[in-house]
């Protein structure tokens, strides 16, 4: 059984996602990633061991921007999405987040059902305008309400996402530099990012100003390493979702610690003896995607995730 509260990192750069789940309570455990010399691709988790898995994979293959950089004839960033599911499906974990941009597509591991949604970063009280995709995998494709968490008024405030690619640096930010010292109607062109210190950027993104002040980062490797971390307000309120969503993460029934234990132990020998705790129909085979679900609740639940009907 997974150690409640563990949480494996995968790709955690300076750990900002990680962060914002040590607030809620988890102890995050940060895998390999190239900022250190790290590489997933030689990493191999331990089974069974963590109760979740956390990550974004580099976001470039799937950025707007990719398109630039095509046309600058840059080579294609990799797709390491791949690798974020080798890890999940060989850590084994009660559930798992991805977060990454729009465009990317969801994280596919035998055996979880994936919900997604795009959240708004300012949707949290935040000043800062971005938006990321979250990908939440469980046993029974169970959602997330973010909704507890959200404002309701949004900031006065609007500010620019931060981007990994606002600093100064490189073939494609001087591309970027030269798009930007062009106006349409008096303002900067739409998409173009104003050039921000690395203190601003850290404020921006939930930080102290100092965060990385004795970081052994140059200005340009700190404006990269903050620009790809998830905003400290979304990564709470995800971290919170998750909470609420997994109850006591004990397993995949979402239930109270007190209702667990009421539950009857598992006979394989005498599936047909118990029932589905949503419609009361007995359990063909309990031990498949949350555990005290029937066949028939799981299909149902996910057409609904879905958007379709039977």
């Amino acid at each position: 059984m997974s150690a409640p509260n563990l949480v494996l990192s995968c790709f955690p750069g300076i750990g900002l996602l990680d962060r914002a789940f040590e607030q809620q309570g988890y102890c995050v455990v940060a895998g390999p990633d190239l900022i250190f010399g790290g590489d997933v691709r030689d990493f191999h988790p331990p089974a069974g061991v963590f109760e979740g898995c956390i990550g974004g994979p580099p976001c470039q293959a799937f950025s707007r921007l990719r398109h630039l950089r095509a046309a600058l004839g840059q080579q294609p960033a990799e797709n390491l999405i791949p690798e974020f599911e080798r890890v999940v499906a060989e850590a084994k974990p009660d559930w798992f987040v991805m977060e990454n941009v729009y465009d990317a597509p969801l994280p596919s591991v035998l055996g979880y059902l994936v919900w997604s949604d795009v959240l708004q970063n300012r949707w949290f009280g935040a000043e800062q305008h971005r938006a990321r995709r979250i990908s939440f995998g469980t046993r029974d494709g169970r959602p997330l309400d973010l909704s507890p968490s959200m404002v309701a008024l949004e900031s006065p405030t609007w500010e620019r996402a931060v981007m990994a690619t606002s600093a100064k640096s490189g073939k494609l930010a001087r591309s970027r530099a030269a798009l930007k010292s062009q106006r349409v109607g008096g303002g900067l062109l739409p998409g173009s990012q104003p050039s921000r210190t690395v203190a601003e950027s850290a404020r921006l993104q939930g930080l102290p100003e100092d965060f990385l002040a004795h970081a052994p980062f140059t200005q340009d490797g700190k404006r990269r390493v903050i620009g790809n971390g998830v905003p400290l307000p979304t990564g709470r309120a995800i971290a919170a979702a998750v909470r609420r969503a997994m109850g006591n993460a004990r397993g995949a029934t979402g239930m109270s610690e007190a209702q667990e234990t009421d539950l009857p132990e598992i006979d394989d020998d005498d599936n047909d003896s118990y029932q589905c705790v949503e419609c009361g129909d007995a359990i063909t085979n309990p031990d498949r995607l949350g555990k005290w679900h029937c066949d028939g609740c799981v299909a149902a639940q996910r057409r609904e995730l879905a958007g379709t009907t039977p």
